[in-house]
């Protein structure tokens, strides 16, 4: 994986014209200033010496094709006000600036050269080329934040916490089978991998906490899963940090289920569920028609619906879910490719923790509200021209470098 990074500096917009006027504005901080074309720098600096004193300092000075300075500014620029007080000393300085602006923050942006077709997809708007390897690990991810401080719960089949996507930050949080808390399908791992592991993970440095509710063969009852989602809203109360629960699971519909899931969102975790694999109308299935969960539907590298992905009024958005490389539970090393709606779910789970990572945490309303205005509409061509009104033909997209 490469990292490169980008530099963004944020203009206050003060002009030479105008600097005078903005300097009450301005506190204790660090600034950015560019000379005019031949100023006397060494007269400059002396000048700024005198007026500013100790409590400023010069970080940087740049000569060459730009020149300037890297102002870190002390308590007591509050006293550069007055004109009268200063006399023509603070003019003097201020007639060799063309323009002045904050020094603000800037971070890296990572760019993943290695990466599977589903996460260049989800970071563009227009689709993949015509004809585009879905096996192929010669895509390209860029993102920033990474989920570094939330937590998933991963509701699904267990986690084999030990595998190298995990780098640790994989852990067992409850088990609610007859077996131990290991995944003994891949399914799990798989899926947690998507969220937050370090190669196929869209949320590269989140907390995964496994949350057994489905046996060795998959399969367990809604009130597994009542168990389960009830542990991790509690616990997510408790430790009061940023949390998401992921669903790639589901069944008829049930009240107690839907009750559950709505009843945690209204606690503030998040919930993201898969639509189904059916190839039905997701409205008839639990927790994929609970309103206030993000329900998300299988896309393949075509935009198209995949032909088993469940559909309707009931799906928020689509993600990539046909040909998705991850994890698997064999070893610490091992990988697979599995098709479905439990594939799209994760991604957009990690999708979350890396809003959440980038913008602070909101309610799950707004979340909901926040990736349906980020998501390209319209892009997700019916697969069966049979299902005349599939429903919503969003598909995610998160990019943060753009």
């Amino acid at each position: 994986m490469q990292l490169k990074t980008l530099s963004l500096l944020g203009l206050l917009g003060l002009s030479s014209a105008g600097l005078l006027d903005n300097l009450s504005s301005l506190t204790e901080g660090h600034y950015i200033m560019s000379f005019k074309p031949d100023v006397d720098q060494s007269k400059h600096y002396g000048l700024l010496e005198n007026l500013l004193g100790s409590q400023s300092s010069i970080k940087h000075k740049y000569d060459g094709f730009y020149n300037g300075y890297a102002l870190n500014m002390g308590s007591n620029m509050r006293f550069l006000t007055s004109r009268q007080l200063l006399g023509g000393l603070l003019d003097s300085l201020l007639g060799d600036i063309a323009d002045m602006e904050e020094d603000v923050e800037v971070e890296a942006y990572a760019i993943q050269d290695d990466a599977t077709w589903n996460l260049q997809r989800i970071i563009q708007r227009d689709a993949l080329p015509a004809g585009s390897d879905s096996h192929s690990q010669d895509y390209q991810y860029a993102y920033t934040g990474d989920g570094s401080g939330v937590d998933v719960y991963v509701i699904d089949t267990g986690i084999r916490v030990s595998h190298d996507e995990f780098e640790g930050r994989a852990s067992y949080g409850y088990n609610g089978t007859s077996g131990d808390g290991s995944d003994q399908v891949h399914h799990g791992t798989h899926v947690a991998a998507l969220i937050g592991g370090k190669t196929y993970g869209t949320a590269k440095k989140a907390n995964l906490i496994s949350v057994k509710v489905l046996d060795a063969n998959g399969q367990g009852r809604a009130s597994d899963v009542l168990a389960g989602v009830n542990w991790a809203v509690n616990q997510a109360k408790s430790t009061d940090k940023p949390s998401i629960a992921s669903l790639s699971l589901g069944g008829p519909g049930s009240n107690a289920m839907d009750n559950i899931v709505n009843d945690a969102t209204k606690s503030g975790v998040h919930f993201v569920v898969a639509s189904g694999n059916y190839n039905e109308d997701a409205c008839s299935s639990s927790p994929a028609r609970v309103e206030s969960a993000i329900t998300v539907g299988a896309s393949d590298i075509s935009d198209r619906r995949a032909p088993f992905s469940s559909y309707g009024d009931c799906v928020d958005l689509y993600a990539p879910g046909v040909d998705i490389l991850s994890a698997g539970n064999e070893n610490d090393q091992a990988t697979l490719y599995l098709n479905g709606s439990s594939m799209s779910a994760p991604i957009v789970s990690g999708m979350l923790a890396t809003i959440i990572s980038n913008e602070g945490d909101i309610s799950p309303e707004d979340m909901q509200n926040r990736i349906n205005d980020l998501s390209t509409d319209s892009i997700v061509s019916e697969s069966n021209p049979v299902n005349k009104d599939a429903g919503n033909a969003t598909l995610a997209y998160y990019n943060p470098t753009q």
